[in-house]
C-alpha cells in the first residue's frame, strides 16, 4: 500500500514536484532512488526502491508489488509491478463463484473440464480436459484407441503418459488426450485387455480374474504346472509331459496315446491296432485302413491320400476337387483341373481338351476371342445380324435386317422422347434429373451437333428394346418388348417404383443392365403405361390397376396419402390394386399431375385424387382415392351425357378431356386459359349440373370431330378430319402455333372456324402427336417430326433455346424437321 506521509516527506524536503517528475511511477518508488523512512534518502542500484531501508525490486518482489509493503496474496507473485496469479504443473487460470482467480487443472476437474467453467453434467467426469461417462459398480474409465472410420486405418499408437483414473474419482493430470483416444470404462478386474489397470493387457490365451492374468485351457486341454511351476495347458491324451494327468510322464522313446504311455513309432508313422488287436505301426496319411487315423478306413473305391479318403478314378478319368472327370469334354475342368470354359453371353463346352463357345441368341464372337465370349451384339447397326455388318446412315437394326428408321411414336413433358421403329428410344430436351437416360444432367438440343447421330440411344439394357414410351414431369418411363416397365430420372416420390428416393440417369453406370425393371407382383406383365408429373400407373396382363409414387391428393387410389415406391417392400406383391368397381376392370389411363383417370371396360370414365379445379368431373372439388370408402363401387363415374360413352381419355395439370365415341371431345377441370375450349375460363366439373349434356362438346369447326387429342400444361391440342392439328388455351410460348403469344379458347368467336389448323409445312398433316409443358411435336406424313413451342432447354430439338411459333414467319416450311437420328 502507497504511505501518503512519505510523498508529503519527500516534497518537504524539496524532492521536485509531481508534475516534474513525468510518469506516476515516481508514487511508487520506481525511479533509480527512493525516499526512506524519516525522510532519508537511501541509495539504491536502477530499478530498485528502499523500503524500510532496504533495497528492493518492487516490480518483482511480492512483499512490496509496485509499492513498499504492498503485500500479494497466498498463491500470487509480482510482475511488473502487480500482484497476479500464477499457475503451475499444467493449471489454468479460472473465476471460481466470485472467489476471485484461482489455478485449476482443467483435464480432471468436472466444475472447468477443458476450459474455466465448462462444467460437465452431473453423471460424468473429466478425464482429459473432456467430459466422459462416470464409472459405477467398481469400473474404472480408461482410455483407449477410437474405432477406425470406415474406409481408413487403425488408430495410432496408445495413449502414453495418461494418469490412472478410477471410479467416479479421477487421478493426477497428464495431459490432454490424444485426438485418437476415448475413454470407457472397463472391469479391470476381469477385463483381459485393461487387467488390474489400465492398458495392462494380458498376453494371448489368458484371461483376467480378480485383476490379474491366469492362463486359460480350451479345446478340452486341462490346466498343469511344470517342474519350474509355470501354468501349461496339456492334452493328457496326447501330451507325453502329462500323460492321463498332470502327474505322470512319459519315458524317452514312449509317446502319450489315449492318455496311456505307449512305444512310439518311427517318422511318420503312428501306432494303431489291428483287426487282432495287436499293435501296429502306419502311415495314417496313405494307409487306406487308418486314414487320418487309426480305425478310420475308406470306403470301397476310394484311397487315402495325404490322410483324406479320395477317389480313385478309372476309365482315363482324373481326379479334380475330389471328383472323377474327363478333362477332354469337362468344361470346369477342361485340359486341366481348375481350368473353367466360359464367356459371356455364350454357352461354353469343352471339346478335345480345348475350350469352346456358342453365341447366345442377338451375339456374336465378333473379335475371335472366346476368353470374353460373345461380346458383340448382333442387333445393333454397327453389327446388324453378324459380325460386321453395318447399317448405314439413317437405318436401325430390327430382328437382324436393316431397317430405315422411323419414329413411331413421340412422348413429351419438359424434354421430349421419340421411339423408333428398331426400338430404341432417344430423348432429348431438359435433363436436369437424368430424365434423357444418358448418364448425366447434360441438356441435349439446346445446342449444335446433339442431335441426329450425335444423340445417343438410352441404354434398357441387354438385348431390351421399348414397345411404348411415356414422359413424366422430370421422369421417363418405357414398356419393354418383353412387357416389362423401366423408368429413369426424377425419384424424390418413388415415382420410378425402386424402392427409393435415388435418381436414375444423371449418372454413369445407372442405366442398361443397372437399372432393374419394376415389380408388379409374381407373374405380372404390363398391358398399357401411364406417367403424370410424379405419379406413374400401368394397366397388368389381368386388365387390373396398379399405381406408385406421388400419393399426396390420393392419386394411387389407395385410401390414404402415403407414397408408394419409396421405401422398401412397398412394390410387388405389396402394391396393392387400384379399386375400380365390382367386375370393373381397366381399357385406356390418363394421369395429370395429382390426378388420375381410367376408361373401364364398359366405356366409361373414372377419376381420382386431386379434385381442386373439378378435373375429376364429380360435380366438387372434392378429392377422392385419399381416404377409405372412397373408391370401388363407391366412386361415381364421370357423366359424359346421355349415351355417350369415351373413346379416348387424356390429362395434364389440373384438366381432362375425352374423345367420346361419336368422334367430339370433351373437357373439364381447370380452364384459365381457355383450355377447355368453351369461350371462358370458367372451370367446368367443380359445381352442379356442369356435367353430362350440360358440358357442350369443343366445336373444333364446321364439319371437324376429333381423331386424336392431348392434353399439355394448361393447353389441349387435337388431331382432326384431315389429320390437321388444332390448339387451343395457354400459348405464352407459341405452342398454339398461331405465330403469336394469344391464348385461344378463353374468349367468344376464338374456336370453331376462327381457330385455324397449324400450318406444319406445304401438304404435310400429322400422324400422332405429343404435348408438353410448354411444347408440341407432330409425327407427320412423311415420318418426319416438326416441334414448336418453348424451349428452353432444347425441347425443340433445333440446336438453340429459341421458341417457334410464336413470331411470324415462324411455322409451315419455315419450321425445321427434328434430326432424330
Amino acid at each position: 500500500m502507497l504511505d501518503w506521509r512519505l510523498v508529503f516527506s519527500a516534497v518537504a524536503l524539496g524532492v521536485t514536484s509531481l508534475a516534474a517528475c513525468g510518469s506516476p511511477d515516481v508514487l511508487f518508488g520506481t525511479t533509480s532512488s527512493s525516499v526512506g523512512v524519516g525522510g532519508s534518502a537511501t541509495p539504491c542500484p536502477s530499478g530498485q526502491e528502499s523500503c524500510d531501508g532496504v533495497c528492493v525490486d518492487v516490480r518483482y518482489d511480492p512483499a512490496h508489488c509496485g509499492a513498499c509493503g504492498n503485500e500479494c496474496k497466498t498463491g500470487q507473485v509480482c510482475s511488473e509491478a502487480v500482484c497476479a496469479v500464477q499457475c503451475s504443473g499444467g493449471t489454468t487460470k479460472c473465476e471460481v463463484d466470485g472467489q476471485g482467480l484461482r489455478c485449476i487443472d482443467t483435464n480432471v476437474d468436472p466444475a472447468h473440464c477443458g476450459g474455466c467453467n465448462k462444467a460437465c453434467g452431473a453423471d460424468e467426469s473429466c478425464v482429459f480436459g473432456a467430459c466422459a461417462v462416470k464409472c459405477f459398480g467398481g469400473t474404472t474409465v480408461c482410455m483407449v484407441p477410437k474405432p477406425a472410420e470406415p474406409g481408413t486405418g487403425g488408430a495410432g499408437g496408445g495413449a502414453g503418459g495418461a494418469g490412472g483414473v478410477g471410479g467416479a474419482g479421477t487421478g493426477g493430470g497428464g495431459g490432454a488426450a490424444p485426438a485418437d483416444m476415448v475413454a470407457v470404462c472397463v472391469d479391470t478386474q476381469l477385463d483381459a485387455k485393461h487387467c488390474g489397470g489400465c492398458g495392462v493387457a494380458c498376453p494371448e490365451g489368458q484371461s483376467c480374474q480378480a485383476g490379474a492374468c491366469v492362463i486359460e485351457c480350451v479345446g478340452g486341454s486341462t490346466k498343469c504346472l511344470t517342474l519350474d511351476a509355470q501354468e501349461v495347458c496339456a492334452d493328457l491324451s496326447l501330451d507325453p509331459d502329462f500323460c492321463g494327468d498332470c502327474s505322470t510322464k512319459c519315458a524317452s522313446g514312449q509317446a502319450c496315446q489315449n492318455g496311456k504311455c505307449v512305444t512310439a513309432c518311427a517318422g511318420e508313422s503312428t501306432k494303431c491296432q489291428d483287426a487282432f488287436m495287436k499293435d501296429i505301426c502306419v502311415n495314417t496319411k496313405n494307409d487306406a485302413k487308418h486314414c487320418g487315423g487309426c480305425g478310420k478306413g475308406c470306403a470301397a473305391g476310394l484311397v487315402c491320400a495325404n490322410g483324406a479318403c479320395s477317389l480313385d478314378c478309372a476309365g482315363g478319368a482324373t481326379k479334380c476337387n475330389n471328383t472323377c472327370t474327363k478333362l477332354a469334354t469337362d468344361p470346369m475342368n477342361c485340359g486341366q483341373c481348375g481350368k473353367i470354359c466360359g464367356g459371356a453371353n455364350a454357352t461354353a463346352f469343352c471339346a478335345a481338351s480345348m475350350c469352346d463357345i456358342k453365341c447366345n441368341a442377338s451375339f456374336g464372337d465378333c473379335n475371335a476371342n472366346k476368353v470374353d465370349g460373345c461380346e458383340a451384339r448382333l442387333d445393333t447397326v454397327q453389327n446388324c445380324g453378324g459380325c460386321g455388318n453395318v447399317c448405314g446412315a439413317g437405318s436401325g437394326c430390327k430382328n437382324g435386317d436393316c431397317v430405315p428408321l422411323e419414329v413411331t411414336q413421340l412422348a413429351a413433358s419438359g424434354h421430349t422422347c421419340a421411339l423408333l421403329n428398331d426400338g430404341n428410344v432417344k430423348c432429348w430436351g431438359d435433363n436436369l434429373s437424368g430424365q434423357l437416360g444418358l448418364g448425366d444432367a447434360v441438356n441435349r438440343g439446346d445446342g449444335p451437333n446433339e442431335m441426329g447421330s450425335a444423340l445417343p440411344v438410352v441404354n434398357l439394357g441387354t438385348g431390351k428394346r421399348a414397345t411404348s414410351i411415356a414422359a413424366g414431369g422430370s421422369h421417363t418411363c418405357a414398356l419393354l418388348t418383353d412387357n416389362s416397365v423401366k423408368c429413369w430420372g426424377r425419384n424424390a416420390n418413388g415415382q420410378l417404383g425402386q424402392g427409393d428416393t435415388a435418381t436414375r440417369g444423371d449418372e454413369a453406370n445407372e442405366m442398361g443392365d443397372k437399372l432393374l425393371a419394376l415389380a408388379l407382383g409374381l407373374g405380372k406383365t404390363v398391358k398399357l403405361l401411364a406417367t403424370g408429373e410424379n405419379h406413374g400407373c400401368a394397366i397388368l396382363n389381368d386388365d387390373t390397376v396398379k399405381c406408385w409414387g406421388s400419393n399426396a391428393f390420393g392419386q394411387l387410389g389407395l385410401g390414404d396419402v402415403a407414397a408408394r415406391g419409396d421405401n422398401a417392400n412397398e412394390m410387388g406383391a405389396a402394391l396393392p390394386i387400384v379399386a375400380l368397381g365390382t367386375g370393373k376392370t381397366a381399357k385406356a389411363l390418363a394421369l395429370g399431375d395429382a390426378h388420375s383417370c381410367a376408361i373401364l371396360n364398359d366405356n366409361t370414365v373414372k377419376c381420382w385424387g386431386g379434385n381442386g379445379d373439378g378435373q375429376l368431373g364429380l360435380g366438387d372439388k372434392a378429392n377422392r382415392g385419399d381416404g377409405a370408402n372412397e373408391m370401388g363401387d363407391a366412386l361415381p363415374v364421370v357423366s359424359l351425357g346421355v349415351g355417350k360413352t369415351a373413346k379416348a381419355i387424356v390429362a395434364r395439370g389440373n384438366h381432362t378431356c375425352a374423345l367420346l365415341s361419336n368422334g367430339t371431345v370433351k373437357c373439364w377441370g381447370s380452364n384459365a386459359f381457355g383450355q377447355l375450349g368453351q369461350g371462358d375460363s370458367a372451370e367446368r366439373g367443380d359445381g352442379p349440373n356442369e356435367m353430362g349434356d350440360s358440358l357442350l362438346p369443343i366445336d373444333l369447326g364446321l364439319g371437324l370431330d376429333g381423331k386424336l387429342v392431348l392434353a399439355g400444361n394448361n393447353f389441349t391440342c387435337a388431331v382432326v378430319q384431315g389429320d390437321q392439328v388444332k390448339c387451343w388455351g395457354w400459348n405464352t410460348a407459341g405452342q398454339l402455333g398461331q405465330g403469336d403469344t394469344m391464348a385461344r379458347g378463353d374468349a367468344l368467336g376464338e374456336m370453331a372456324d376462327a381457330l385455324l389448323p397449324i400450318d406444319l409445312g406445304t401438304g404435310r398433316t400429322a400422324k400422332s402427336l405429343a404435348v408438353g409443358l410448354l411444347h408440341a411435336c407432330a409425327l407427320l406424313d412423311n415420318g418426319a417430326v416438326k416441334c414448336w413451342g418453348g424451349s428452353a432447354a432444347g425441347q425443340l430439338g433445333l440446336g438453340d433455346t429459341q421458341s417457334r411459333g410464336d413470331g411470324l414467319g415462324e411455322m409451315g416450311d419455315a419450321l425445321p424437321a427434328v434430326s432424330v437420328y
